[in-house]
Parts: C-alpha cells; structure tokens; sequence
C-alpha cells in the first residue's frame, strides 16, 4: 500500500496559522535502546556514540529525562552525555564511556526523553493566498541548500533539479509548485521498500525521470520531494520522530 509522504515543509507562504485543536498538549514518553555486541576475543575501543533525540519545533518539544549505559546487565560508571545539535533542528545524544566493551560481550544505552506535542488544525491551503518563491524570507533560505543527501548541484543530481524546474516553469506561487512535484512523484514512483535508505537518484534514476518508474518507501520520496524544492528555492526537509 502506497503512503503519503511525511514531510515538514518550511514554506514562505501567507496562511493563517494553525487552529489548536486542544487547549492541552498531547505528552509522550520516548524510549530507546542502542546495543553493540562485541563478538570478538580482544576488546573494543568504544569511541563517541551518537543517539538521535526526538526534535524541537514550533509544535513539539523535548526533554532528557535518563540514560544509562550498562555492559552484560551491569551498569557502567562514569560514563558523560552531552547534546548535540546538528542541521535541520535535529539533536543527538553523545555518550561517551570510558571502558572499552570486553570480548563476547555486549553494551547496551537506553534513553528516555518526555515529548510534549501541541494538537492543531492544518491551515486551508489556497493557491491564491501563497507565498511567491521571490519573497522567501532570507532566515529560511538555509533550507534552500545543496547538502546532505540534496545536493542538487552535483553532476549525478542535475537532471532533477532539470526536470524541477521543467514542472514549475511559468509558476511561482509557493503552494502550486509543491502539489505541481507532489503529484509528478505520485504518479512517478511505486512505493517499495529497500534494504536501506536510497538517494533521490536511486530512488528516480536517469532512465525513469521520463519513461518508466522510480521506486522507493516514504522517505525516500520525501528525499526527492525535497531536493526538488531546495533546487528551485523553496525551503525544505525532512523531520523523522
């Protein structure tokens, strides 16, 4: 079964803003796990150990509450977390400890963090009433850049920010360039699930942007929704938790 692709898209368009559909937030308890097995006969550096939090944003927010590290069901002493923060508002907890894991056995850190999500109603969205791809605000624009997996501007990821700029041409409003994408990815990509996650070029190659199919799970749509947007302005990314 297809799914719509779960994207956060920073747009500069002139909606109104969300209506809350409920005086309270809605609070969950996040919980994580990280194993690493030590399965040979000599002992195993444990260098800085990155676990992803869940995000802060304009509708949720997150707060540490616990983590431990234990090796064989024995908690491990001295071991120091600190938040890292990177692109897009993600965050990380780096652990790091000062033992290494022994032979045949295994290390294990747990994370537990409070996540308080604000309830709201979507805007009505009106292609009259958006933003033009000229008035995007310059504090968004960092959205708007080649990086990470959207490097629309290397040699292997061109021909999508060709093909972009094919479906928008004659089109500035915001709002009618995203569903004029939308709908080319839905009816351009089968959902398919991979043994991993794809590029945009894997999931819609050279061959498939104008005859046959691309093929990739939800994230990998969004990956391509993205690079397509960033490659003509419009700010973008994808938001996983």
């Amino acid at each position: 079964m297809r799914r719509i692709v779960p994207l956060l898209l920073v747009l500069a368009a002139s909606l109104a803003p969300p209506q809350l559909a409920a005086p309270s937030a809605v609070v969950a308890y996040f919980w994580e796990r990280l194993t690493i097995a030590n399965n040979s006969s000599a002992p195993y550096p444990l260098d800085e150990v990155l676990l992803p939090l869940p995000l802060n944003d304009s509708y949720q927010s997150s707060h540490l509450l616990n983590f431990s590290v234990e090796i064989d069901g024995t908690e491990v002493e001295g071991c120091q977390a600190h938040v890292v923060e990177r692109e897009c508002g993600s965050s990380y907890l780096a652990v790091r400890c000062p033992r290494s894991i022994p032979p045949f056995a295994t290390l294990s850190i747990e994370v537990v963090a409070r996540v308080l999500t604000v309830r709201f109603k979507p805007p009505s969205l009106n292609y009259s009433s958006s933003g033009l791809v000229g008035d995007v605000p310059p504090s968004l624009l960092a959205y708007a850049r080649p990086e990470g997996p959207w490097r629309y501007d290397e040699e292997g990821m061109r021909y999508l920010a060709e093909k972009a700029r094919e479906l928008a041409e004659g089109e500035d409003r915001v709002l009618a360039v995203v569903a004029k994408l939308v709908k080319w990815i839905w009816g351009k990509v089968d959902y398919d699930i991979g043994v991993g996650p794809r590029y945009p070029n894997e999931t819609l190659p050279p061959t498939a942007v104008e005859e046959g199919r691309g093929r990739g799970d939800c994230d990998d749509q969004a990956n391509l929704l993205i690079l397509m947007l960033r490659s003509l302005g419009i700010p973008a990314y994808l938001k996983i938790a």
